[in-house]
């Protein structure tokens, strides 16, 4: 069963800062399940039955990997192959991520990082065989990837925005495409994961701060001070997330080059 829900209304459009004012009959209901490829991913990750989220904790760089072979799912978050590498950076702010959530007073946090090109030189020692090798990564985004795959795997309620502003309820028993007009589930505190859509646009309030204190937001983005400088000043925290290390580029390049 689905864990029973409140009432929590939302702006009809992310960029919007009202909330919603019309009022629904009581015997509609806003709530629409997603598509079939999100139950799937869902089912798999749900409780980790495979146990392969337990046992990547125990594997060492660099053979820290997830297979998320759902492509209508990872596409919203920018990714198109199979096997998602997991830098030592998620597992870390995971960990902080969950340890703020505990904080009464904290709304969420803002990931930040540059998202840009990697590059590997070529060496007389190296593998490669072009004097160079750039990859176009969005680490912030696979870490929300990374992030809710953990989620599930803790039988966690999540919320989950994309860049395009779709919404997505994972529930106990079901992914809803989620209204802004719906209700939120009455658990515990749980996640609300944004990828930020690029451009100057304002980070939406609709699915960060107003939802406290039903969810803890967790939002990735450009480092852009016109796009949170809203948002940081309420009790939020801000990281950086590193820049990656010519090993991890070198293992993205063994595996996707």
């Amino acid at each position: 069963m689905s864990a029973s829900y409140i009432s929590h209304p939302l702006s009809v459009h992310l960029v919007s800062l009202a909330p919603v004012l019309g009022k629904r009959s009581r015997s509609s209901d806003p709530r629409i399940p997603a598509k079939e490829s999100w139950h799937n991913f869902r089912r798999t990750w749900w409780g980790d039955p495979q146990g392969h989220v337990a046992a990547l904790r125990n594997h060492t760089f660099p053979n820290r990997f997830l297979c998320v072979d759902h492509k209508d799912v990872t596409r919203s978050f920018n990714f198109w192959h199979d096997d998602l590498f997991v830098r030592q950076e998620y597992l870390l702010f995971a960990e902080r991520c969950r340890k703020a959530r505990e904080h009464t007073r904290g709304l969420g946090c803002l990931i930040l990082g540059q998202s840009g090109i990697g590059t590997l030189t070529r060496t007389p020692t190296s593998f490669l065989t072009y004097d160079y090798v750039s990859f176009f990564f969005i680490g912030k985004s696979l870490f929300l990837l990374f992030l809710l795959i953990d989620c599930l795997a803790r039988q966690e309620v999540v919320l989950f925005t994309d860049c395009s502003c779709n919404m997505y309820l994972f529930d106990t028993d079901i992914v809803w495409h989620y209204d802004p007009n719906g209700a939120l589930p009455e658990t515990s505190r749980f996640f609300s994961l944004i990828d930020a859509p690029e451009g100057l646009v304002p980070i939406s309030r609709a699915v960060t701060v107003n939802l406290h204190p039903k969810t803890f937001f967790v939002a990735s983005l450009s480092p852009n001070p016109i796009r949170y400088k809203g948002i940081q000043k309420q009790p939020v925290f801000t990281w950086w997330m590193v820049p990656w290390t010519a090993q991890e580029l070198f293992t993205l390049w063994v595996l996707h080059g």
